[in-house]
């Protein structure tokens, strides 16, 4: 044999062991790789239960904290509705306070302002014509008219000073009103001879154009029985014998005095209502007076009985 065949011989057979030695580690690999898949297998088995109850008490745990928060929620909530609702009670009972309490001085405001201005408007415009038919031409009836107003004005005093000294009950205030009343015709009667607020028959009543010009022109007298403001009679007397007389009157001037009386009177009597007349000669007399066609004074029965035989 040649050295390149027992070369080729020895070469064969180290093949051959290689070959026997791979097929031994084939079967043991495959013994291990079944193992390790079962173990796999074993430890996916094992911790599939554990994750589950890893799974299971996470979803407890959760649950438990939702159930928890949503409580402490709703708490919150009812918390803060009740406290919300103390607030709006809060609220309305301090806005019903507010709104009395405005309510209040706005009324309060409304008097006191009604009180200044009343029959005070700058602004009113009145028809001509229609403050010019409906002034009486007649002075004696407008005297006997503002009469007429006075002294009720000096019973209204009485009854409203008692009223608030003594808090009298209405039956002692209609007594008081009556007792004053009654004093107040005995003395003019018994002072100054005339007879006021009397019914006399076919008459109407004894409140007339002589009982008024007696009446102011003794203002003294007159404050001293009625206790009504010395001034306030002067100056509506001025403002009579103005209107009274039959000469052209300064109408700017006329108005300045008669809102300046009329100031007055509601200064000093805030809570008597102004009469139609008194409110006619002190607001609308200069408007009267320019649009009168002759003063005023010039349409009285002195001026009829001048001209009666005239034809």
């Amino acid at each position: 044999m040649s050295r390149e065949d027992a070369l080729s011989v020895f070469v064969e057979a180290k093949l051959s062991r290689y070959q026997n030695q791979c097929f031994d580690l084939e079967p043991h690999n495959t013994t291990l790789t079944f193992d390790l898949e079962a173990h796999n297998t074993a430890l996916t088995f094992d911790l599939e239960p554990h994750n589950t109850a890893l799974t299971f008490d996470l979803e407890a745990h959760n649950t438990a904290l939702t159930f928890d928060l949503e409580a402490h929620n709703t708490a919150l909530t009812f918390d803060l509705e009740a406290h919300n609702r103390a607030l709006t009670f809060d609220l309305e009972a301090h806005n019903t306070a507010l709104t009395f309490d405005l309510e209040a001085h706005n009324t309060a405001l409304t008097f006191d302002l009604e009180a200044h201005n009343r029959a005070l408007t700058f602004d009113l415009e009145a028809h001509n014509t229609a403050l010019t038919f409906d002034l009486e031409a007649h002075n004696t009836a407008l005297t006997f008219d503002l009469e007429a107003h006075n002294t009720a004005l000096t019973f209204d005093l009485e009854a409203h000073n008692t009223a608030l000294t003594f808090d009298l009950e209405p039956h002692n205030t209609a007594l008081t009103f009556s007792c004053r009343a009654s004093r107040i015709q005995k003395e003019f009667r018994e002072q100054r001879g005339f007879i006021i607020d009397k019914l006399k028959p076919g008459f109407g009543n004894t409140n007339y154009g002589n009982t008024a010009r007696r009446f102011f022109a003794k203002a003294e007298i007159s404050t001293a029985i009625t206790n009504i403001d010395i001034v306030l009679i002067k100056k509506m007397h001025t403002i009579m014998i103005a209107v009274a007389r039959g000469y052209d009157i300064d109408v700017n001037k006329f108005r300045l005095f008669a809102l300046n009386t009329a100031r007055y009177s509601d200064e000093k009597y805030p809570w008597y209502s102004m009469p139609p007349t008194l409110h006619k000669y002190f607001i609308h007399g200069p408007e009267i007076i320019s649009a009168a066609l002759l003063p005023i004074g010039q349409l009285t029965e002195e001026a009829q009985e001048a001209c009666n035989k005239d034809f």
